[in-house]
């Protein structure tokens, strides 16, 4: 069967449900046949499907005929298009039946013919049963009848048969696709195997090369250890020198301490001494000091000595050293180079150091 490309027609030049679905419409007023759309779908198969398409207007003068729409599919336009304008005539003529009494779609009955429930006694068969009799005006309706309910039971089967068909197309076309694409997982999982493989081999490579050197390493590591326990010895040895070093140094600096502070106890006792006698600090010094080596030059007879002046200790700040009184018995003051703490100090006047 050839293939047919996308398109419409209002198949008329065969005889046919689209010629007779044109009488009728042409009977009640329409002044333009229907026109059938169709496409190809994909096939199942190897057999080649159509989906039709077809769309009857609204009735201007009638506004009780509102128009249809109606989708149907075959094996080819043709076919698709039969069955739809077939459509069309059994819902119109059960809708406007009595309008179309007398026309070309005298036959068609008036009902649908899955809701036709014509029962008929055993013995009345020849005559008919009270359904038909009511649903059918004549015998050629009831003949119509039969071959509208044939045609929907074997539409119904080819229905099913199609469905099944697109099923099994559909599966085999996933079995396909699903067989290409295990035969490139399996490419490339011999791929990855063969990279796997050369990987191995690597590693295996430096596995060898690892333990040589971890051998090297251990020897290496004894060594440092043998170095380690050596420098440890050494440590030892300092730090005892650098522990007996600390203790002499603390005993030269306990000397020191204890050489200052006597020096600095003596220098106490010999200006306490110098204030307690009635001298300044300053006549004390030059009396301290050694004579002059060098040319004595004597003075004129116009120099005097001027002796010094006595400084008033309100302007001046500085003040008397204190003396203090020792108890019987003693002849000195402690070790001690520090006045007692509720004296004030020899050298500033000032309490509380």
């Amino acid at each position: 069967m050839p293939r047919f490309p996308p398109g419409s027609s209002d198949f008329l030049n065969h005889f046919g449900t689209p010629t007779i679905l044109w009488r009728v419409l042409n009977s009640v007023g329409y002044t333009e046949p229907p026109r059938y759309h169709w496409r190809e779908v994909e096939p199942a198969g190897t057999v080649q499907w159509y989906y039709v398409d077809m769309e009857i207007p609204r009735h201007e003068g009638r506004t009780v005929w509102c128009g249809w729409v109606i989708e149907s599919d075959g094996q080819s336009p043709w076919e698709g298009a039969q069955c739809a304008a077939l459509t069309a005539l059994i819902d119109i003529c059960q809708k406007h039946g009595d309008e179309l009494a007398g026309g070309p779609a005298a036959v068609f009955p008036h009902v649908q013919p899955e809701e036709a429930q014509w029962s008929q006694a055993q013995g009345s068969v020849l005559v008919g049963g009270h359904g038909e009799r009511v649903e059918s005006s004549s015998a050629a309706m009831s003949a119509m009848m039969v071959v509208l309910k044939i045609y929907q039971s074997r539409d119904g089967s080819n229905s099913t048969i199609m469905a099944a068909l697109r099923e099994a197309s559909d599966a085999q076309r996933k079995a396909k696709k699903r067989a290409r694409k295990n035969g490139k997982e399996l490419e490339e999982a011999r791929h990855e195997v063969g990279q796997l493989i050369e990987a191995l081999n690597t590693l295996r490579q430096q596995f060898v090369r690892a333990v040589h050197e971890g051998e090297h390493k251990h020897e290496q590591m004894i060594q440092l250890a043998r170095e380690k326990e050596a420098l440890q010895a050494q440590i030892v040895q300092l730090t005892h020198e650098r522990d007996d070093a600390h203790e002499a140094a603390k005993i030269r600096r306990q000397g020191w301490i204890m050489a200052n502070n006597d020096a600095i106890y003596v220098v106490s006792k010999n200006r306490k001494r110098a204030y307690e006698a009635g001298t300044s600090q300053s006549e004390a010094l030059v009396k301290s000091k050694a004579p002059f080596q060098g040319s004595f030059h004597p003075l004129t007879s116009a120099a005097k000595f001027r002796p010094l002046l006595k400084k008033n200790p309100d302007k001046t700040g500085f003040r008397k050293a204190f003396t203090v009184a020792l108890p019987k018995g003693t002849t000195s003051q402690d070790s001690s180079n520090v006045p007692p703490s509720n004296m004030p100090c020899w050298n500033c006047n000032r309490p509380g150091h």
